[in-house]
């Protein structure tokens, strides 16, 4: 995700929610300090009733909508993980790990897959591959790709 796609998709929603909850709270503060707004309250109770509900779920739409773009961010770097499926690919396949360079990495879910490239022309085998889940780093899986 670059700057700005981050940009839009998580510091602008984050701005949206500063800004109701700042709204909510001058209304409250208002509503105890201003005998004008005591009395807007009063009258309209209704409208206010409906303006506090709509700011609440406005801000569970958006935390929902930011919910998925935090929490399944990746820990580790690409670099990093591939460097640990090597080390694990090298003690179980120590042929092949030198031949099927360059290595890739993918996340998805909580899990890294590692996979090597494998030469032009050649047949009969596959390129090591590895999942490294990311919250702790661990090798779950090594194997040859058919």
């Amino acid at each position: 995700m670059d700057s700005s796609e981050a940009f839009f998709q998580i510091f602008v929603p984050i701005l949206l929610i500063v800004g109701i909850v700042a709204s909510i709270a001058v209304r409250f503060v208002g509503s105890i300090f201003s005998l004008r707004i005591r009395n807007s309250i009063a009258r309209h109770r209704l409208a206010h009733v409906l303006w506090l509900v709509g700011s609440v779920l406005a801000i569970l739409i958006l935390v929902c909508w930011l919910y998925p773009l935090v929490a399944n961010r990746p820990r580790m770097a690409e670099q990093d993980v591939i460097r640990v499926a090597k080390a694990e690919m090298m003690a179980r396949f120590p042929q092949s790990v030198a031949t099927n360079e360059p290595y890739h990495a993918d996340f998805r879910d909580g899990t890294w897959s590692v996979s090597g490239t494998v030469p032009a022309g050649m047949r009969g085998g596959g390129a090591p591959e590895a999942k490294v889940r990311d919250s702790d780093g661990k090798v779950t899986d090594v194997h040859l790709a058919r």
